[in-house]
């Protein structure tokens, strides 16, 4: 039986800029960099992982991973954060890119 959390990328796109990671993804200041992630949507119940102010910008939304918890009311503002990511451009000219974990 393979071992998905073991032998899964820590992130993959989904669209062009747009990627999806999980813990490791988002805490490796390394990895982040050679994917060229400018911007982080953090998407947890509580903000415990490294945090790189200086190399990204960040968006933490508070989220609980159960039934009941109204991810909806959420949409528009990651939407927002996302969509201008995708917009900016760094100071080497190439569009942003990011990293929803």
């Amino acid at each position: 039986m393979k071992d998905w959390f073991k032998n899964a990328d820590p992130m993959n796109e989904i669209i062009e800029g747009l990627f999806l990671g999980n813990y490791k993804a988002a805490a490796n200041k390394t990895l982040l960099r050679q994917y060229g992630i400018t911007h982080i949507l953090r998407v947890v119940r509580e903000d415990v992982c490294d945090v790189y102010n200086q190399d990204f910008k960040y968006k933490f939304l508070e989220l609980r991973d159960i039934p009941e918890q109204d991810i909806m009311s959420f949409f528009d503002e990651a939407h927002k954060f996302i969509d201008y990511a995708l917009k900016s451009n760094t100071s080497s000219g190439a569009k942003g890119k990011v990293l929803v974990h």
